[in-house]
């Protein structure tokens, strides 16, 4: 009941912040454009690229975008849910109740959570509407593509929140978008194998993809999930989920560990 109540007040405060409807009504328009390309429009029959892969392209293009858009409030709600309560210090106020820090943090963490999974959840089943509207096709699997990428959310949203107890809050949505680029663009040569024909990851980029948390794999599968073609050939799964795992009680760990010896 105590991380519930700190949670409520943490989505109450989380919905005051304009940044939460600027995101939303940016990714809004993101799926009107999406939903204004009628992949179903496009003629001649000698194109190199076939009806069912412009398919696949125009819900590859939006199931990514829509990603990123939900990944990018993640980072601005988690980047304040400690920091802004320890300037301003209610913090103090709050810890003089019985709670405890790890329960604190735990109420602060889970209105981010809560709010991005919603947005990514209500932005994945307008996609799914149109995308139905526009090409009479809809499986089950493209709405559970957007709730399995709820994992690479919780995850980048405990390694916001860690990253800004190092640095200003500021910088650690930046920090954690770099983070999530180059995971992604380390995973591309491991997901399209036709890639490897034209680039071979070099040391660095097989060091980066097998020691960053694995949000370019998490989105590969996701996409795979969505098109309904898994890429379980070219990605390993158990090791997506022992590296989302140890990186999200490593964050978690560290952001406990980090807290309980701040000076409040």
């Amino acid at each position: 009941m105590k991380i519930w109540a700190v949670t409520k007040t943490g989505l109450k405060e989380c919905l005051r912040q304009r940044v939460v409807y600027f995101i939303f009504a940016i990714s809004l328009l993101f799926i009107f454009m999406a939903k204004g390309c009628d992949i179903g429009t496009v003629r001649g029959e000698n194109m190199l690229i076939g009806k069912e892969a412009r398919q696949g392209i125009a819900l590859g293009i939006s199931f990514n975008g829509i990603v990123f858009w939900s990944i990018m409030l993640c980072g601005l709600l988690a980047s304040q849910a400690l920091t802004r309560d320890m300037d301003e210090g209610v913090v103090a106020v709050i810890l003089a109740r019985p709670i405890s820090r790890e329960a604190f943090v735990a109420g602060r963490l889970l209105p981010v959570l809560i709010i991005s999974a919603l947005n990514l959840t209500v932005l994945g089943l307008l996609f799914c509407l149109f995308f139905y509207q526009t090409t009479g096709a809809l499986s089950l699997q493209q709405p559970l593509s957007f709730l399995f990428m709820s994992i690479s959310l919780a995850v980048y949203g405990l390694m916001i929140c860690c990253f800004s107890l190092f640095i200003p809050r500021l910088l650690a949505p930046l920090a954690g978008i770099a983070v999530y680029l180059v995971s992604c663009w380390s995973s591309l040569p491991y997901y399209f194998e036709n890639l490897k024909i034209l680039w071979t990851p070099s040391e660095t980029v097989q060091r980066l993809h097998l020691l960053l948390p694995k949000f370019g794999d998490l989105q590969c599968i996701g996409v795979s999930i969505s098109n309904g073609q898994p890429p379980f050939e070219l990605l390993n799964p158990l090791e997506v989920c022992i590296n989302v795992t140890l990186y999200s009680l490593l964050f978690w760990c560290i952001t406990v560990w980090v807290f309980k010896r701040r000076e409040l």
